[in-house]
């Protein structure tokens, strides 16, 4: 197996294990503590922050968020510095108090591009083209041991033939590129990046957060020039 090969696979296991503990998450309810509106409005001395809960993406908590720079200098606003704090129930303590780093769109968008790069260029290990005749024969007497060794059938019905591999590997290869265009399309054309916000200007867009499944509130905390805006949220889960 060539290093592009596993390098693959192992994209594939991780991303499956990242999404296991709330993929059977079927809806997230997210409002405001302090007052009943979807939305939430604040008013600092440089800026005005309106913020509402607007379900998930991709197994991430999504929210929409508009800044207004209301003072006289630029202001940066930087989505990888936004962070929430858990409240948990009193049952259930966590060792420790944490905070939970809302997702970098501009580090994963380059992230998501080099991914779909090194995926196109990927090759299929179970496919018999460009391989030599005595590649086929090893290849074959490995995979006979190892059937061997393990006690598999292969009359077992559950049993995949070489070309049933390479079928599914290639059609496992389509789902993740899918999924990373959807990625890409959310990141390039929702997704709050980072960005310096002139006076009297206002930026709009979506924002990221992996979900604590176990928490029943988040405080969220929006770090703009030398303040932070704290925004409170009741938070509940709805599960399959």
């Amino acid at each position: 197996m060539n290093t592009n090969s596993l390098a693959l696979i192992l994209f594939f296991l991780l991303t499956g294990c990242a999404h296991q503990g709330i993929y059977n998450i079927k809806q997230l309810n997210v409002r405001p503590i302090s007052r009943e509106s979807e939305g939430t409005i604040l008013q600092s001395d440089s800026h005005e922050l309106q913020m509402t809960p607007d379900g998930m993406f991709q197994r991430q908590m999504v929210f929409d968020v508009q800044f207004k720079n209301t003072s006289a200098d630029s202001l940066i606003i930087d989505p990888s510095q936004f962070r929430y704090c858990p409240a948990f129930p009193k049952n259930y303590t966590p060792e420790d108090q944490k905070y939970v780093q809302c997702v970098n769109p501009d580090a994963t968008l380059e992230q998501m591009r080099e991914n779909k790069t090194n995926l196109i260029a990927a090759k299929n290990p179970y496919s018999l083209k460009d391989k030599s005749i005595g590649d086929i024969l090893t290849d074959g007497l490995i995979e006979g041991s190892i059937n061997l060794i393990f006690g598999i059938d292969t009359d077992d019905e559950n049993y995949e033939t070489p070309e049933e591999k390479e079928l599914n590997w290639n059609k496992e290869k389509e789902s993740e590129l899918k999924s990373i265009a959807a990625n890409m399309d959310f990141l390039e054309n929702k997704a709050l990046l980072k960005t310096t916000l002139p006076p009297n200007k206002t930026i709009a867009g979506k924002i990221l957060f992996p979900i604590e499944t176990k928490a029943i509130q988040i405080q969220v905390i929006l770090p703009v020039g030398n303040q932070s805006d704290t925004v409170s949220f009741k938070q509940a889960i709805d599960w399959y």
